[in-house]
């Protein structure tokens, strides 16, 4: 979706200048929901579908899109130009995908400059990251939709400001459905 991140490295890299500092930085666990008067399947089929996923990442990033699987163990990687045109972005395995309850995800690396990176500096903080999103049937016919992700301190009030606006354009998307 950060895909969530895709989201990582391209927030990474804009706030580090493609250069991680020397320090060890604190993760933390952050949490949003939304209810969406609409069901669990259709939020869940807006959000990996993959004219909705570039609608509602586009908070993150201009012209994000996913290319893998969102299949449990399979392969995502979240891309993004950079002002050059170069892709940037994210490398993922889904963990977990029940459909219309769970996704799971796991950053196993980076794209940078169109290169799989895996190993080093730039990505050792990786599996301490996670995005969480749970698809909760309230019975009424509407939903709530709450995301759990792991992130570095320092980006805690740039996720509070865009996953809001993110989950809203989901609702939105959703609601029109």
């Amino acid at each position: 979706m950060k895909n969530i991140l895709l989201l990582f490295a391209l927030i990474l890299t804009a706030c580090s200048n493609g250069e991680r500092p020397n320090k060890i930085r604190k993760m933390e666990t952050v949490g949003y929901s939304v209810n969406i008067n609409a069901s669990p399947e259709t939020v869940y089929n807006t959000m990996i579908d993959k004219e909705g996923f570039k609608k509602w990442v586009a908070v993150f990033g201009a012209n994000a899109f996913y290319e893998g699987s969102w299949e449990k163990g399979r392969k995502m990687i979240y891309k993004s130009p950079d002002e050059k045109g170069q892709m940037q972005g994210m490398i993922s395995t889904i963990k977990e995908n029940i459909p219309y309850k769970e996704i799971y995800i796991q950053p196993i690396g980076i794209l940078e400059n169109g290169m799989e990176i895996y190993s080093g500096e730039k990505v050792k903080d990786l599996n301490k990251s996670f995005e969480n999103y749970l698809f909760i049937d309230n019975g009424d016919g509407t939903m709530t939709l709450k995301v759990n992700v792991a992130i570095y301190e320092e980006l805690k009030d740039y996720f509070n400001t865009t996953w809001p606006k993110a989950l809203k354009v989901i609702k939105e998307i959703s609601e029109q459905k």
